[in-house]
């Protein structure tokens, strides 16, 4: 309360020349000082102002909540890059073994480095004297270079008994700012490389898990963390190509490192090779291990390795489960195919155990068994035509009717019918018929409608292809599509009429109510050779369509929304095409 008080009489922390201010250093500054520190009372010149990164080696100003004007008018200063290299020489001579809270301080004290070197706050005499700071090193400390940054963890304890590997305590790449001014060597991913590649084998397994894998960890970090997704060394197409290769005694040679012998052969668990495009491991389920796999793809990035090795393992568990279910459905399907195999051999073995027993007992009687003694074998039903394959409209053989649409206003929607009393059931016809299948199987997926959907919605807006990027492989955005000028369109595609109602998930239902430049686009009719599909433009939606539900909602009276209507009709010519065009233009 007091440190507040007088913060409070300071505004702006007033200049030493203001007389209150001397004043105050001077009541402060008398002994044993007045300012209360975690090791007691101590004068202005002996605390430091921030967080106490230091631990115990240096006093700090209190944690209050606003006094900074009071600790600016005593002049109380922050750490330096100097106080920095005095605590860690103090470190060095207090503790012959880095551990326990001293850990804690190295850490802070040179993360804190990392904050001066790459703000400019650093003396132009500094590079001499940080060149002879004592350093923790897997050798003890040292003072003298060189002293090896191993960026590669999977040769670190190899190189640890031979080499002083500087032990940092966090990642290097959190203060890769302080290398070079501490004479640091770096050891690289890149400095070592595998013996013997040609000995590996093919794990077609563990490339089916990788290639899914890379998918995974792409489209996570290009929504959650874009840098780092920038930040990987080649392209992801590239990455996705590599094949992962097992080789049980996987060993990497390492040159050019003063007091190694290069002849000495380093063993690893796993190794990324981009000259080779392949993941080396020693077993497969290397893959899915952070310190192994995980550290071997994140050795492909210039970003923290240990947030991109988790997340490669999650990237791992996820394709894992992509596969596993993959495999339940095949297994049904074997397993139905089963069922059906063993159906029939039951019944055939029921028949023949049939004629057995007739045999048998005509025998005892000495009477030939009765021509009806089978029952009579069923006739396989009569063959049903075959039905048409479902294919999707070819788009190459359509022509816009009107090339720039139709704009259709809004109309007002038909009052809902009345409801009619219901009808009594029909009576049972007297045939004993089965079903007929009236309906083939889609030879096309659903994201194949859908990317039709936006190659049709596309002409009929005159992008020219590259102008309106796809957004469909990235989750939670609320929209399928968007363009160079930020218009952001959302598709629903339908292989039949159009509808008068759809869904619309929360995250679209978001986009449409923040973003002025986003509109709903409904593709219809897309289903059959003869097909004349239909692309509905509305702008809008929320504000024109009748909405129902709560969070994901329904949009209703479509077909009545004031909208940009497009219809595509089948085998125009080229020259009829572009007769019409021509008069709609002169129109």
């Amino acid at each position: 309360m007091v440190y507040q008080a007088l913060a409070a009489r300071f505004p702006g922390g007033r200049s030493a020349k203001d007389m209150h201010s001397r004043r105050l250093l001077q009541e402060f500054s008398d002994l044993p000082g007045l300012i209360l520190s975690k090791r007691g009372w101590r004068r202005p010149s002996e605390v430091l102002l921030g967080p106490p990164s230091f631990g115990n080696y240096r006093d700090y100003v209190p944690a209050v909540l606003h006094t900074e004007n009071l600790w600016r008018a005593l002049q109380i200063r922050d750490a330096t890059i100097e106080d920095c290299l005095d605590v860690l020489k103090e470190v060095a001579q207090r503790r012959k073994t880095l551990e326990g809270e001293e850990v804690a301080v190295v850490v802070a004290t040179l993360r804190m480095m990392q904050e001066r070197l790459r703000t400019g706050k650093a003396n132009a005499t500094l590079p001499g004297r940080m060149r002879k700071t004592p350093l923790w090193t897997s050798l003890g400390w040292a003072r003298d270079r060189p002293v090896y940054a191993v960026s590669d963890t999977s040769i670190a304890p190899a190189l640890a008994d031979h080499i002083p590997v500087w032990i940092p305590g966090c990642e290097i790449s959190n203060v890769s700012a302080c290398l070079e001014p501490l004479g640091l060597k770096l050891i690289t991913p890149g400095d070592s490389h595998v013996v013997r590649p040609k000995d590996a084998e093919p794990d077609d397994a563990a490339t089916a898990i990788f290639e899914r894998a890379v998918s995974h960890l792409h489209e996570d970090l290009s929504r959650n963390d874009p840098q780092v997704a920038a930040a990987l060394s080649i392209q992801w197409e590239s990455l996705k190509r590599f094949e992962v290769q097992r080789q049980p005694d996987l060993r990497v040679r390492l040159a050019g490192v003063a007091g190694w012998n290069e002849s000495e052969l380093i063993p690893v668990r796993a190794k990324a090779d981009i000259e080779r495009s392949a993941l080396y491991v020693r077993e497969g389920l290397e893959l899915r291990r952070v310190e192994s796999g995980g550290r071997a793809i994140a050795a492909l990035f210039k970003a923290d390795p240990r947030k991109v090795a988790y997340a490669w393992l999650a990237a791992c568990d996820k394709a894992q489960e992509g596969i596993a279910a993959d495999e339940i459905v095949a297994a049904e399907e074997a397993q139905k195919l089963e069922e059906e195999k063993l159906a029939q051999s039951v019944l055939e073995r029921a028949r023949q155990l049939q004629a057995e027993t007739a045999n048998r007992k005509a025998a005892k009687s000495g009477k030939p068994p009765r021509a009806n003694a089978l029952p009579p074998v069923p006739q396989p039903p009569a063959p049903v035509p075959a039905l048409k394959p479902r294919v999707l409209v070819d788009p190459d053989r359509l022509h816009l009717k009107q090339p720039h649409g139709e704009l259709q206003e809004k109309t007002q929607s038909p009052p809902s019918p009345e409801r009619l009393p219901s009808s009594p059931l029909p009576a049972p016809r007297s045939s004993n018929s089965p079903p007929a299948d009236r309906k083939s199987l889609p030879t096309f997926s659903g994201r194949t409608k859908e990317t039709l959907g936006l190659e049709l919605a596309r002409r009929a807006l005159q992008y020219d292809e590259g102008e309106l990027r796809d957004l469909r492989a990235q989750m939670g955005l609320g929209a399928d599509a968007v363009d160079d000028d930020g218009r952001f369109f959302e598709l629903k595609v339908y292989l039949h009429g159009e509808p008068n109602s759809i869904q619309m998930t929360d995250s679209e239902v978001k986009r449409a109510a923040s973003t002025p430049k986003f509109y709903l686009v409904i593709v219809s009719q897309l289903e059959g050779e003869h097909a004349q599909p239909r692309v509905r433009v509305i702008t809008d939606p929320l504000k024109q369509l009748g909405v129902s539900g709560d969070g994901g909602i329904t949009l209703t009276n479509v077909k009545h929304a004031a909208s940009l209507v497009f219809n595509y009709e089948h085998g125009v010519s080229g020259a009829a095409a572009s007769k019409n065009e021509s008069t709609a233009g002169s129109a």
